[in-house]
């Protein structure tokens, strides 16, 4: 069992390699958004073509979160994300994108059903394309890693992503200094949240099924969360790793990921936060496009992202710690139904950290309906 990413799991990152040029403008535009960033990589979209212009956005309802994100808020981010790629991809291909949000209803606020989310309608641009981030979407990664302390967001960077800004949605970085106090809560905060989410059974088992461990599970699946240290593969070979068992508080396997997420935050020069004056699921899907672009804005100076949402979920043994988050990051002049949509680490790997590889996505095919 080797314990790389196997390069069938990430062939969709070379689009151009897969789809004809020549082919179905919203097809070639598909290719590039499924590369979208989205919870615990479920890539929870199911996609049909209809007549010769539009495409119909559902939710899979076989790839939801029900522990960890029991309302499908971060599901709708992620399906945000890969409309905004759709959108990128759509003008540089020479066409605009009209979105026609729950043509068939909204969903309710705690859960979802078929409905279709979006229809993208295609029509043709007489403008140039103008878009540098799409040469950014197959370069974006989320990096996990260790971030330089000492390489906070460019104020070129920072005024980009502050330009982002709509009458619903608010973005800031958060550094250290000035705010030192706000900064050091937001790590407390993180940390605290994680060893919830790691401590509580239903949590932790929806969290360890979904892992890829060794590169034949990653090629399998083409989903979830990869895993290739060499030392949880030889576990997981020779048993010593169970997937559907909680393990002990005090067992090995919690103590070291609760130390090894507490260094990465530690390691964190700046956050980047997302809130919004209420939390629709427009309002959650529009999050999701600003995120998207966010984070190819950052790519495309320099720096990695990484969401440590942990704070932000709804589970009710996180209900504490989601209270002091929105207290603490959301301004006194939103509403009662002001949310904090995404919270992300953001610099640049600290030297001697490798660049990850892209994440596996399944293949357009897979997305069909």
């Amino acid at each position: 069992m080797s314990a790389g990413v196997p390069d069938s799991a990430i062939a969709a990152w070379s689009p151009d390699d897969n789809i004809d040029n020549t082919s179905d403008p919203r097809v070639r535009a598909l290719s590039w958004a499924i590369l979208a960033p989205n919870p615990h990589n479920r890539q929870p979209w199911l996609i049909e073509l209809q007549g010769e212009h539009d495409v119909v956005v559902r939710i899979d309802s076989q790839r939801l979160l029900i522990h960890t994100d029991p309302f499908s808020r971060q599901i709708l981010i992620g399906t945000g994300a890969m409309l905004g790629l759709m959108d990128i991809a759509a003008k540089q291909f020479g066409f605009n994108t009209e979105t026609i949000w729950f043509e068939e209803g909204r969903f309710d606020r705690n859960s979802i059903d078929s409905k279709p989310v979006a229809r993208v309608r295609f029509t043709r641009s007489n403008e140039k394309p103008n878009n540098d981030l799409f040469s950014y979407i197959t370069r974006r990664r989320t990096v996990r890693s260790n971030y330089d302390i000492n390489s906070p967001p460019s104020k070129i960077l920072e005024s980009a992503l502050l330009s982002l800004d709509t009458n619903t949605i608010n973005n800031r970085i958060i550094v250290k200094q000035p705010h030192i106090h706000l900064f050091d809560s937001v790590k407390r905060i993180a940390k605290e949240a994680w060893k919830i989410e790691l401590t509580t059974p239903e949590t932790y088992l929806e969290n360890a099924q979904l892992l890829r461990v060794g590169s034949m599970e990653i090629a399998k699946h083409r989903d979830g969360i990869s895993i290739t240290s060499p030392l949880l593969v030889a576990f997981e070979r020779f048993g010593l790793f169970d997937r559907d068992r909680f393990p002990p508080l005090e067992s090995n396997i919690i103590k070291t990921q609760l130390k090894a997420f507490n260094e990465t935050i530690d390691a964190t020069p700046s956050f980047f936060v997302m809130t919004s004056f209420d939390n629709t699921r427009i309002t959650q899907l529009m999050a999701g496009k600003t995120y998207v672009r966010a984070h190819l804005m950052a790519t495309k100076y320099g720096f990695v992202m990484h969401p440590i949402s942990q704070a932000l979920q709804e589970f009710p043994e996180m209900s504490q710690l989601y209270s002091d988050i929105k207290q603490i990051l959301i301004s006194e002049t939103f509403s009662s139904e002001s949310t904090v949509q995404m919270l992300c680490r953001i610099g640049k790997p600290a030297n001697g950290q490798a660049f990850p590889k892209p994440s596996p996505r399944r293949g357009l095919e897979a997305y069909y309906v």
